[in-house]
């Protein structure tokens, strides 16, 4: 699994700035860890099974307090795409935001919306392909 600890340059805001807002943040994990970023990220199909098979109980806050950071970091650093838990969290946090923000506006994060029907262009690939031929080659 390839690492990865940048934010793409859709991102909103730099590294540091999403780190202090999710550092600042009541995010239930399991919600930002969605499915669909896990299987994408790691090599569990979901956070709950991320949890468990690391050994690590998220099932209480007690649970939770008594999980050794550098644990959580070596094994997301090892079952992850990630270096760090801080690292994983930033990006799930990025995603959580813009499924979020998709969700409000009405559209899905990974499909854009299709074109109106009176909107799509006529079939011209026959057009386009006879004035590609006419063209002299370059040289």
């Amino acid at each position: 699994m390839t690492k990865d600890t940048s934010l793409s340059p859709d991102d909103s805001g730099s590294y540091e700035s999403q780190r202090a807002l999710v550092d600042e943040s009541e995010i239930n994990w399991a919600e930002a860890c969605s499915p669909p970023f896990m299987a994408a990220n790691t090599d569990a199909p979901d956070f709950e099974s991320f949890a468990r098979a690391g050994g690590f109980d998220i099932s209480s806050e007690k649970g939770i307090e008594a999980i050794l950071p550098s644990e959580l970091d070596a094994y997301v650093s090892e079952h992850t795409r990630f270096d760090s838990w801080s690292d994983m969290k930033i990006r799930a946090f990025a995603d959580w935001k813009r499924r979020k923000e998709a969700e409000l506006a009405g559209v899905s994060p990974r499909t854009p919306k299709p074109m109106k029907a009176s909107a799509q262009p006529a079939d011209t690939s026959d057009e386009n392909q006879r004035r590609r031929s006419d063209r002299p080659l370059a040289d």
